[in-house]
């Protein structure tokens, strides 16, 4: 079994390997977690938790507000999708709250200087569920 500060140690690394190879264009990124299955259904299932980085042009810090439902549709109008999705086994981290580790691991100095660096507006949150702002 491992720790909430492994996770976060995890997915901080991931973040800022992600974040060190989004184009110059992309003034908004929303970083989303979500279960996923390997073997579904099956005597051989293995729960994941998955996480994604989406880009966006068109969304800027400052400009986001995480309350309204008419801008939280916009995340689905996304402008660049990362195939390098991190994929933890669920089973090792049983009981984690995976937004908290989110918010955390998007505090991390490493991952705070490049948001900064770029001015990037940085989102997290579970799939269809509340977005957080963690610029």
């Amino acid at each position: 079994m491992k720790t909430a500060k492994i996770a976060t140690a995890e997915v901080s690394d991931w973040m800022r390997g992600q974040l060190s190879h989004i184009p110059e264009t992309i003034h908004a990124v929303y970083i989303e977690w979500n279960n996923s299955y390997l073997a579904p259904n099956t005597p051989r299932e293995v729960a994941f938790v998955s996480m994604t980085l989406f880009g966006f042009k068109h969304l800027k810090k400052g400009t986001f507000d995480c309350s309204d439902g008419d801008q939280l549709s916009k995340l689905g109008d996304f402008d660049l999708v990362r195939n390098e999705s991190l994929k933890l086994d669920k089973a090792e981290f049983p009981k984690l709250d995976w937004t908290g580790v989110l918010k955390k691991a998007a505090v991390i100095p490493a991952v705070r200087t490049l948001v900064r660096r770029r001015d990037l507006l940085l989102l997290v949150g579970y799939h269809d569920d509340d977005v957080y702002d963690v610029s």
